[in-house]
């Protein structure tokens, strides 16, 4: 089974504008895919002992979480300062 690849096709589903050029979605799956080779690198790739390990992740893990919560803060002042967008000259 192909992982990545499936991660992949959900994130270009759910999260890839349909209006996005083929130049845009090549260059958001050649990042996607490099930041899953970091991760695997991260995880895999360095010698350490089992407790390594699981503290590796555990700050992984604590890092993609504060990342996703700095996104979704992101989104919702995106939302907040859309509500309160007017236009000049209009009328309310």
């Amino acid at each position: 089974m192909k992982y990545i690849e499936k991660e992949w096709d959900s994130f270009n589903i759910t999260v890839v504008p349909k209006e996005a050029s083929h130049g845009q979605v090549r260059d958001l799956r050649m990042a996607f895919f490099a930041g899953a080779l970091a991760a695997f690198d991260t995880i895999v790739e360095r010698p350490g002992k089992l407790e390594d390990y699981k503290e590796r992740l555990t700050e992984i893990k604590a890092e993609i979480l504060t990342y996703s919560e700095e996104v979704r803060k992101e989104a919702q002042a995106s939302i907040n300062n859309s509500k309160t967008f007017s236009v000049p000259g209009a009328q309310a």
